[in-house]
């Protein structure tokens, strides 16, 4: 039933990575939650090297880099936040990359008063910018705080909860 139908890539990618919060590595398959209750970023990281397969989801990192998926994003959700930075030590972070050229702005939702969720959301104007700080993030982590964790990029939906 979908000849004739035009399908926009971009937005199948969106609504599937929105809905998602598993993903597949390999023959495994590991859920978000199963990443975060291990806590152990460098046991995960040994048991599931970075593949060539560069559309699959890496458990510690997230989306390669140079995957098309990147190709329709404007958003990214960089997950592996430490609790304790601020929204002020992002933006210092992502503009001392020195690779957005255009608008851009971080949202990194809190809890609990003082501590933030661990997932922050980059909104970045042009696509080429955004693939850019993909690139300069991955595996990556931030550098004011004493983490091991890298940090997990994933496109994010332009409307998340």
């Amino acid at each position: 039933e979908l000849l004739g139908k035009h399908l926009d890539p971009c937005e199948a990618w969106r609504s599937t990575a929105a809905s998602s919060s598993s993903s597949y590595f390999g023959s495994t398959f590991v859920t978000d939650e199963a990443i975060a209750r291990t806590g152990h970023a460098r046991f995960i990281e040994e048991a599931h090297p970075v593949s060539s397969q560069t559309d699959e989801v890496h458990p510690v990192y997230g989306l390669h880099p140079s995957s098309s998926r990147w190709q329709c994003a404007t958003k990214v959700a960089i997950r592996n936040i430490p609790s304790r930075t601020t929204k002020g030590e992002l933006e210092d972070f992502i503009a001392g990359l020195d690779v957005i050229e255009s608008k851009w702005s971080i949202e990194l939702p809190g809890r609990h008063g003082t501590k933030n969720s661990g997932v922050a959301f980059l909104q970045v104007e042009e696509n080429a910018c955004l693939r850019r700080c993909v690139q300069a993030l991955w595996q990556n982590r931030v550098p004011t705080r004493k983490s091991d964790k890298a940090l997990n990029l994933k496109p994010a939906s332009t409307h998340h909860h």
